[in-house]
């Protein structure tokens, strides 16, 4: 009766503690929530509201897509009064639920639709050299079929350098009518047209063509269509941009007086440069003028018209600008929310962490933690409190993502600067509907169909715990790191005949990693220097506070990196000399830039930047060096050593100390001494998964961690003694295997329940007598009887480790639940006066993962998929042609005790 008092004296102190709990809607995590043909209705919407607020979640994203084959009668017109109203009950029903909604203003993507005319919409060029004339040579020939394609330009070159702007000699026919004078004349054509790509997945009321970004005048017309979204106080908290997929839109009909505008010289005099094949200096940099055009008419003529829109309406703009030809950190500083994307399986180190071996990693690559950074250093240096991250696209196939497998992601956008995870995601699905009811193609499901949706409040609360804490403390790093776009847009390869250089988080091997921005940054990031990205645009707008750099914003930064590079704007160098000379530190990794980008003024441009580098290299705080990182640690910048012993971390800050996040994502630490290179007396331990806390051990300016693989927790530094209970470190003394009989009941599930058996081994229960079992989606409980060595009952602290476990886990002990474990590792720890010397009952309930269902559905040619839908290798999904995916409790499970 003591120890059941006991234990009831802890759990209820547990529970309260867990009560006390509170998250704001923005520190719990967010989902993308796909509206399938928007065939939605009251009931439903303030269903999956619910459903979603029980899991844990913050808020969603809507956006509209195509529907569900024969529901057709129940589709609504996305921006129809209706499909308005659904979002206005579903704002007012997140509201009652302290949930917030963001809708994409377009279905589904890119931003596009049936307002978009063709004159509105993404434009093509293309062009090049047409014929050649003669002296005195009388032509009358036709350049282009005007029913198809736009004049741009005619221009046409000598062989002794004139040229000819012959545009206007151009009939309405599209027939020259010229008579050439004396020479030899190159005729080069400009056109342009519509691309004709249609809005991607779109839904009913949503297809049409895809903007034109580049143009300020269509982009401000598309959005007057969803003025009446935001009217009348309605409970939407942002408009939402998907990352840009506009597929060979390269122009747009006030290109050459941008140009002109921009670059400072008239485009259509070099025609037969920019066309031509042969790859000279002049051809790249006209090419780079071409691109950075491009680049400046996304951000001027889209990324800020539609923010500023978007502030008209008291709403703010969240913005994926990865796969865009521009500079994404200047299109991430002009929004709201800058929000990267999590695509695919990173390549974990952790012992069973697994990854699909079906995942195409030759074409979509692997989230890569410099590529998040973009987002985030965008937010850092324009001091923005939210940045996002699209989490967990693509993790794995369909049915196959276990929460295991979800949180090393999630960890892993948390160590890169993100704190704002949206899930990807949930689709609309009627509760009534059979098992999987609607799902959206994206593979994981974190909708109310799931089979993990019991479990989900678990996860999201260990979200929810690291956000509240990321969201209120500021980034820490001490390093700026120059992006030299230039010499990425003068060397990006023209493929296809396309003069775009177009940056993915898929190809970045093709243009981060084939200049040494990526490899100063790997280095960087790897010996302990943390820093954030920044542009030309960001850098120019920088002033110096005594030894600091300080950005428009406001953020601090104690030095600047620039990585080896070519090019770099006249401007650019002015504002670093500027920097230097009151005191910054700057160092040159290898040499310093020799030339400026582009073909306008070239040789003042050059002159100037000769000058800025001869006086430049004369400061004291100025070095040019292969020993970048010695520097910066001969200057005061703090060096890490977490990297040093395989851990990933990010280092912030609150009011008045040091704030860190470290997630153990490889298996070479378990614990040890850290040396920290800031001064402290004392430093607490936060576990957000199991949230406790506690005081490190510390030796000067050491601690002692404990952090197995796929572990993660929080270090704050603090200048005062702090009179906390110890961190409760495990010092392993004795382990036994248990090995008795286990008895396996299958409890909840579906297509049926398989019989019950005896094992002495742990296997997959796919494997069981019963047939049945290798189809079996739902729960199993596992119960077997222990004994505890005498000697082992002296020691002071025990748990139990569940080894391999698929996938999640109930823990109980003597009829008392221990706990619940859904991530690597398996371990839950037993309270103090539970256990006894003999016949301890052990009962561990496990959820399996839905795939052995939908391999039952479709062997059995269960009709189910009405919509469309793909496997991860954007396939026709079969799940008949799987093999049983391996379920229940594998082990081996050990009793671990410890000091």
């Amino acid at each position: 009766m003591k120890k059941f008092i006991l234990f009831i004296l802890i759990f209820g102190i547990f529970t309260a503690k867990a009560q006390r709990e509170t998250f704001t809607d923005e520190q719990r995590p967010w989902m993308w929530w796909y509206w399938m043909g928007s065939a939605v209705d009251k009931k439903g919407l303030q269903q999956h509201i619910s459903a979603f607020y029980k899991a844990g979640m913050g808020g969603a994203n809507i956006t509209a897509t195509y529907g569900v084959k024969g529901n057709e009668e129940k589709d609504i017109a996305f921006m129809s009064k209706r499909w308005i109203d659904m979002l206005n009950y579903c704002a007012a029903e997140a509201k009652k639920n302290n949930m917030l909604l963001d809708v994409n203003i377009s279905s589904a993507w890119p931003f596009g639709g049936p307002n978009v005319t063709h004159e509105m919409a993404a434009q093509k060029l293309s062009g090049g050299r047409l014929f050649e004339a003669r002296s005195n040579e009388k032509v009358s020939l036709k350049v282009v079929e005007v029913s198809k394609q736009k004049i741009a330009a005619i221009s046409a070159f000598s062989n002794d350098g004139k040229y000819l702007d012959l545009t206007f000699r151009v009939s309405v026919e599209g027939i020259l009518n010229y008579t050439f004078p004396k020479g030899k004349w190159e005729v080069y054509g400009l056109f342009y047209q519509p691309t004709m790509q249609m809005v991607k997945r779109s839904g009913k009321g949503g297809y049409g063509l895809v903007l034109d970004h580049f143009s300020k005048q269509s982009v401000e017309k598309y959005l007057e269509r969803f003025d009446s979204l935001f009217i009348d106080g309605r409970n939407v908290r942002a408009a939402f941009n998907d990352s840009y997929e506009v597929y060979g839109a390269d122009y747009t009909s006030t290109f050459l007086s941008e140009f002109y505008k921009r670059r400072g010289y008239d485009f259509k005099q070099y025609l037969n440069i920019f066309f031509a094949q042969e790859v000279n200096d002049q051809h790249r940099r006209i090419v780079c003028d071409y691109r950075a055009t491009i680049a400046d008419l996304l951000l001027d003529n889209f990324i800020k018209p539609w923010t500023q829109w978007a502030h008209q309406h008291n709403i703010k703009t969240v913005e994926q600008a990865h796969g865009s030809p521009t500079n994404w950190l200047d299109l991430y500083a002009a929004s709201d929310i800058p929000q990267t994307e999590s695509f695919g399986s990173s390549n974990f180190k952790i012992p069973l962490v697994r990854v699909d071996k079906d995942y195409p990693v030759e074409v979509f690559g692997r989230p890569d933690k410099l590529m998040l950074k973009f987002a985030s250093s965008a937010a850092h240096v324009t001091a923005k409190k939210l940045v996002s991250s699209e989490t967990a696209t693509w993790l794995g196939n369909h049915f196959n993502v276990a929460l295991s497998q979800v949180k090393p992601q999630v960890d892993e956008v948390f160590v890169s600067g993100i704190n704002h995870v949206m899930l990807t995601c949930a689709a609309y699905s009627p509760f009534e509907l059979d098992f999987p009811g609607y799902l959206f193609y994206p593979a994981c499901n974190f909708g109310h169909n799931s089979g993990m949706y019991d479990y989900f409040p678990d996860f999201t609360q260990y979200v929810s715990r690291c956000q509240k804490i990321l969201q209120t403390t500021v980034s820490d790093n001490e390093v700026l790191l120059y992006y030299p776009v230039f010499d990425i847009m003068t060397e990006y390869p023209e493929e296809d005949g396309s003069k775009l250089a177009m940056f993915t988080v898929h190809n970045a091997s093709q243009w981060f990693y084939k200049h040494d921005i990526g490899t100063v940054a790997r280095t960087l990031r790897y010996t302990g220097i943390d820093f954030d990205y920044i542009s030309d645009l960001q850098l120019q707008q920088c002033i110096s506070n005594k030894n600091f750099i300080q950005t428009a914003a406001g953020t601090k930064y104690k030095a600047i990196v620039i990585p080896s590079c070519k090019r770099m704007p006249v401007k650019t160098m002015q504002a670093l000399e500027l920097l230097a000379k009151n005191g910054v530190n700057i160092v040159f990794a290898y040499r310093t830039p020799y030339t400026s980008p582009g073909l306008f003024n070239l040789e003042e441009n050059n002159k100037q930047i000769s000058d800025i580098n001869a006086s430049i290299k004369l400061l004291p705080n100025v070095k040019v060096t292969d020993k970048y990182v010695e520097y910066l640690q001969a200057t005061g910048i703090r060096r890490e050593t977490f990297g040093i012993n395989g851990l990933e971390y990010i280092r912030k800050k609150d009011d008045n100390s040091t704030v860190y996040f470290i997630a153990n994502q490889q298996s070479q630490f378990t614990e040890g001494w850290i040396k920290i290179p800031s001064v402290f007396s004392s430093a607490v331990c936060y576990d957000p998964l199991e949230n406790k806390t506690g005081l490190l051990k510390s030796n000067g300016n050491e601690v002692y961690l404990q952090l197995a693989p796929g572990q993660s927790c929080f270090i704050k530094l603090f200048d005062s003694k702090k009179a906390a209970q110890l961190w409760d470190y495990f010092k392993e003394k004795q382990t036994i295997i248990i090995t008795s009989p286990w008895k396996i009941t299958f409890e909840n599930g579906a297509p049926v329940i398989p019989a019950s058996y005896t094992t002495n081994e742990l296997q997959s229960w796919a494997n069981a007598p019963d047939t049945m079992s290798k189809y079996f989606t739902g729960t199993a409980r596992y119960e077997t009887d222990f004994d505890i060595p005498a000697a082992m009952m002296n020691n002071n602290s025990f748990r139990i480790n569940l080894g391999d476990v698929r996938e999640t886990a109930e823990v109980f002990v003597n009829n008392f639940p221990i706990g619940r474990a859904w991530s690597v590792p398996y371990v839950v720890t037993i309270p103090k006066n539970i256990l006894k010397p003999k016949h301890n009952k052990l009962t561990i309930k496990v959820l399996n993962l839905d795939a052995n269902r939908m391999r039952w559905l479709d062997i059995n040619n269960v009709k189910w998929q009405n919509y469309f839908f793909v496997d991860i290798t954007y396939s026709a999904f079969n799940a008949a042609l799987w093999e049983p995916v391996a379920s229940g409790l594998l082990g081996p499970v050990k009793l671990e005790s410890g000091d």
